[in-house]
This record gives C-alpha cells, structure tokens and sequence, in this order.
C-alpha cells in the first residue's frame, strides 16, 4: 500500500524585518535533512498612506504547515498586528495549520489582575493569537501559567543551551561556591533548572516589591548568599532596575563574584550601569541589542581606543541574526557564543568585520552576548572571528 507523501511545510517571513536571516537558517537546517518538505515564503508587508499595515504572501500555503517567524525587534504594538494580519491571512489562504514562532513573546507580563482597572493583556494577546494561529512556539515565557492561555504552546528554556557553554568556556565561574540566584519568586524554577544542569547547586530566591512598576526592594537571605559567589539569572532585561536592586542587596549581604544571565534583553536604559557592577552579563539575542541605539538602531565606533572584541559565529536557539555594530562609550567587550538548544535551529554563515573607527561592525547567527571587561587598548581596534 503506498503512503502518501507529508503537507508540504512553509517558513513564512517578512524579507524586509529582522526575522529574514533567522529564517533562512532554519531552512538551511532542516531542508538538507527532510529535502524537498520545506520551503521559504515572504510575507511582504507595508504601509497605507494613513499608517495602516497592509500584508501580502508571496506562494500559495493551500494545506502546508505553515510557520510564520515573527521578529522580536518590531515594537510590541507592531508585532501584534503584524502577526494577526499574517495568522488571519494564512488560515484565509487554507493552511492547514499555523504555528506562530515568537522568540520573545510580548505581554506575557501582564497576565494577571493585581489591582483595581488594569487589564490581563496575556489573556487578550492570547484570545486573539488563537483566532487563526493553532500554536506558539517561544523561548523563556515570563509566565509558566501564562501557557494555560494557549490551547498549544511550548516555552523551549534556555538554560540547557547556556549551562553547556557554561561547562565548555567558562568552568571557572561553575565553582562548588556558586549559587544561582533569581531575583523574585516568579523565576524560582528557571533557577532551579540552572541548579540541577550545574551540578545541584543551591538556588536562593529573592523578595521583590514593587512601586509604580519598578523594583522597589530586592531581599535575600544572608545565609544563602553570603560568602558565596553568585549567577543571577532572570527571562528579561527591560531597564535593568530589578537587577540592579538584586545585585545591591547581594553586595549588601556580602556575596562574592556575582554574574548575571538574562534571556530576553532589552537595555531600555543602556547596560553601562549594569556592567559597571557585575563580573560578566550573559544575554540571549532574541531582541537584538541595536534597538539600544532607538534613533538608528545602530550602533557605530566612533572612540578611537577600543577594546578587544572577539567574534565567534555560532548558532542560535530561536533568535534572530543580527547585524551588530560596537557600542559607543561601552566600558568593555562582547563575544558571540553559544549553541542552539535544538538541533533545528542551526547556521552556517560567515561573518565580515571592518576594523576603522566609524566603520561597521556586520556579524550574524549569535546565541548570547558575553559582556566582559576586557583591556583596552589605546589608539588600536583589533577585531577577531571564527567561523562554526
């Protein structure tokens, strides 16, 4: 009896966002392995005159399974619309399923009423995802229970990807003294993953609380955090206030070398005041950190001592390729790094550099950003790379 062959399976991108180079990755990944099941599809969207999104689909998805990779670096407002146009305009195409692919997945905060008058957006981004998409893949939701909104959702963690790196480039930081941290009770599991990949370590939980948004207070136990050194690991980075509260009262209770982890980075506020601090920042590149620079959202070499910066292109675990160009005025280094926490997000890319203060920087296919205070070196730009 013959078998019949499997739906033909599309990655839907907007050849025009941040999303295109992510797409293609993923493509070059899995085609080689299922040839000819997978195919790349362009959603092309627009403006009216008036501001209003407009959307159009290159190729017929008649029965595919359909895979729209949205871009985590759109404005959340954008995004929602973005992704409802699309959603609603691939089940209207007949696909036969749509799963939505978010690398960062906007709103999930808000997914419960704590005061009087204020909404549950989680609920509602989720009521109206549902309308046409069948399911959401994304990295590190905020909320575990944010996932009981969803008929099918899957929140893939990103400590097995950065425990491994851990292991392999950085043995010194996992010591029989360190502690993972969290900085509120929301990511005590998160930390407890960290804890149980690294060997049981102990795992302190901090109490925050908060006023008018904003980390008022973060307390720790001086019994589980003094004396030891500490990796303090959080889903997002917005303005950096909660971590630098938490990285406050660890100094306060006498901790060791603290490093920080945090998987969705924004830096709303720069990241000067939070590298100032800490030992190392690790941060996953699921929103891009050119959105630093909101007025190009690049950032150029214009100092003319720089520090060393080391680029390795390496592979990402639902993220977005980027093009990166060295902060101004940054106090220190970063190096590409990282593995993709599933094999079927990979890369193989090159990754051109300029080495002229003013020039920019190109890299792509990155998976954390190791901030490290490297030293400088007056009047000289030395860059390297490897390419994996």
């Amino acid at each position: 009896m013959a078998t019949s062959l499997p739906n033909k399976c599309f990655i839907v991108y907007d050849p025009n966002g941040g999303a295109k180079d992510l797409a293609q990755s993923i493509y070059d990944s899995v085609e080689p392995r299922m040839p000819g099941l997978f195919e790349l599809n362009e959603a092309r969207f627009g403006k009216f005159r008036m501001g209003e999104t407009k959307l159009e689909i290159e190729n017929n998805v008649r029965r595919g399974h359909c895979f729209y990779i949205a871009d985590s670096n759109d404005k959340p407002n954008e995004w929602l619309v973005k992704s409802n146009l699309l959603n609603h305009t691939l089940e209207n195409s007949s696909a036969k399923e749509v799963i939505d692919v978010f690398p960062h997945l906007f709103y999930s905060r808000q997914d419960r009423k704590d005061k009087a008058r204020v909404p549950m957006s989680a609920r509602v981004v989720a009521d109206m995802i549902q309308l046409y998409a069948d399911k959401v893949l994304t990295v590190d939701v905020h909320s575990y229970q944010a996932q009981m909104l969803y008929k099918r959702f899957d929140s893939l963690p990103s400590f097995r990807t950065v425990t491994e790196y851990l292991t392999e480039k950085h043995p010194e930081i996992l010591t029989d003294n360190l502690v993972i941290a969290s900085p509120d009770a929301g990511g005590g599991k998160r930390a407890e993953g960290f804890g149980r990949r690294l060997g049981d370590k102990n795992v302190a939980i901090g109490h925050k609380s908060r006023v008018k948004g904003d980390a008022d207070k973060v307390v720790f136990a001086e019994s589980q955090v003094s004396g030891s050194d500490i990796l303090l690991v959080d889903d997002i980075i917005d303005s950096g206030g909660t971590l630098i509260k938490a990285i406050d009262e660890l100094k306060n209770k006498n901790a060791g070398k603290i490093y920080v982890y945090g998987t969705h980075g924004f830096f709303t506020k720069g990241y000067d005041d939070l590298l100032g601090m800490v030992d190392k920042i690790f941060v996953g590149d699921s929103p891009a950190l050119l959105a630093l620079n909101k007025n190009d959202k690049k950032l150029y070499c214009e100092r003319k001592d720089k520090p060393e910066l080391n680029i390795k292109s390496g592979s990402i675990g639902i993220a977005r390729d980027q093009t990166g160009i060295y902060p101004q005025d940054s106090p220190g280094g970063w190096k590409i790094i990282g593995r993709s926490p599933i094999s079927f997000f990979n890369v193989n890319n090159k990754s051109p550099c300029f080495s002229k203060p003013g020039d920019k920087i190109k890299f792509q296919s990155i998976s954390f950003l190791e901030f490290n205070k490297i030293e400088k070196r007056k009047n000289s730009y030395k860059i390297k790379y490897e390419v994996v």
